[in-house]
């Protein structure tokens, strides 16, 4: 299985490379998925028909299975997957737990205790505290978002992390961690879907974690442009045998506008149990900085974030880390003119 990880990332290195400087990310996804772009119209169609007809919630159709049990969203663990027909989840929730290979909309990926220094501040500041579970969970998709090119079964979705947020529960000292929820997303309608058949969690630990690479060391840093630049995404990675990073700083610039925003990535991939990982991709979003920002202390006043989100011109990045060998490692790529060095 190591051998398969190690070669997948050469392989995958060249499409995000060719994908992020050529080509727009939704066209390589619709065009990985044109056979079944009739069936989805074909499925549309029926459904529109049988509409009048026929009306079936997603707790009744889980009555056909049997194994599934109802629980509150407050009982359930790392890696368990459910439905509901709630739009809004809350922590006392009701929903269907059932196994991962059964047909469901949700499933917890992320699930770790909030830091103590967090929960001690009295009174509780909850917008604070969900900002930062929403960075967390931003911070997590970042991750594992690779999953999205590097598993054919996700080549006509989108992977939605979010953050399971709810105030009075915090307030009562019942939510006291950081729980991340998936669910997919159609590529071409941007629809819920409520027959994933997998678990996601599975994937992610396969092509995030426990990763082994035994060639050559290999590094960069990738920018995507988008219009608007709200939109667009800096790519990192790196693939490099036993090795522990001690440091990794990213600093988005302007030369247009004089802006410099440093983030200083060390904490996220020990947070996230990444330090340690022989290969390691993570895509960092233009939208992300100014929460990244904020939570540092340092306020960007909305009319440069607005220049920032609005245009990619002046822009770039630059990336370093320092591994436990003492080797220091540095890339820069140019977002306006989609260079990389």
């Amino acid at each position: 299985m190591m051998m398969i990880q190690a070669r997948h990332f050469k392989a995958l290195c060249l499409v995000l490379m060719i994908s992020f400087c050529t080509t727009n990310t939704n066209e390589i996804k619709v065009d990985s998925s044109t056979s079944t772009t009739s069936t989805l119209v074909e499925d549309k169609d029926s459904d529109e028909m049988n509409s009048t007809t026929t009306t079936t919630t997603t707790i009744a159709n889980q009555a056909v299975n049997t194994n599934f049990s109802k629980e509150k969203l407050s009982d359930l663990a790392l890696g368990d997957c459910f439905n509901t027909d709630e739009k809004d989840l809350i922590f006392s929730t009701t929903v269907i737990k059932v196994e991962c290979n059964e047909q469901h909309t949700y499933e917890i990926v992320f699930y770790k205790q909030l830091d103590e220094l967090l929960t001690m501040v009295i009174p509780p500041n909850t917008e604070l505290i969900q900002l930062y579970i929403g960075q967390k969970c931003n911070d997590f998709k970042s991750l594992v978002q690779v999953v999205e090119f590097a598993d054919p079964k996700y080549s006509d979705s989108w992977l939605i992390i979010q953050p399971l947020w709810d105030e009075y529960a915090y307030k009562a000292s019942r939510l006291d961690s950081v729980i991340c929820i998936a669910h997919l997303e159609d590529l071409n309608n941007e629809k819920r879907l409520d027959n994933t058949g997998f678990s996601i969690s599975q994937d992610i630990n396969f092509y995030v974690y426990n990763t082994v690479w035994e060639e050559e060391h290999t590094f960069g840093l990738v920018c995507k442009p988008e219009q608007p630049a709200f939109y667009s995404t800096f790519l990192m990675f790196y693939a490099e045998e036993d090795v522990v990073v001690k440091n990794m700083t990213f600093i988005y610039s302007n030369s247009k506008h004089e802006i410099e925003i440093e983030i200083d990535l060390t904490d996220t991939i020990q947070y996230l149990d990444a330090a340690e990982e022989d290969i390691f991709y993570y895509f960092l979003k233009v939208s992300s900085l100014y929460t990244h920002s904020f939570l540092r202390g340092e306020i960007i006043e909305k009319e440069l974030m607005d220049i920032i989100f609005e245009s990619n011109e002046g822009a770039g990045g630059y990336l370093s880390y320092t591994n436990d060998k003492g080797e220091t490692f540095e890339s820069t790529c140019d977002m306006e003119y989609n260079i990389t060095s």
